[in-house]
């Protein structure tokens, strides 16, 4: 491994542990420009997950609930898709528990949707 790609992982590895702080606290406030455009990408990342089953869950959810979400829930599904496709699915579907870290409202909206949607 190169030096510069040596630098690039731990630039990465802080990045992501910066955002996942940022991303508990909610403590930003943005305009409602901001969220729009936040909106808007969250619909496109919901939509092309890497897995079928992940596009239709979580871009169904994100069609139906999206616009109704608060900037605090906003964050915790940005923070969610950060996560391991396969992780996302388990959890959802109730294989496997979350992480207390992600098993809050928006975890719950999801499951929610899930069982209403493909149960």
């Amino acid at each position: 491994m190169t030096s510069y790609q040596s630098a690039f992982i731990s630039y990465m590895k802080a990045a992501r542990t910066e955002n996942a702080m940022t991303d508990s606290q909610g403590t930003d406030s943005l305009g409602p420009d901001d969220l729009d455009a936040r909106r808007k990408r969250l619909m496109f990342r919901c939509r092309h997950m890497g897995t079928a089953e992940n596009d239709l869950i979580f871009g169904g959810f994100a069609k139906a609930s999206l616009g109704d979400l608060n900037e605090r829930q906003i964050k915790r599904l940005e923070a969610l898709l950060k996560e391991n496709d396969n992780d996302l699915y388990n959890w959802v579907t109730g294989m496997e528990p979350p992480p207390e870290a992600f098993d809050h409202d928006v975890m719950a909206m999801l499951k929610a949707f899930r069982h209403r949607a493909y149960s």
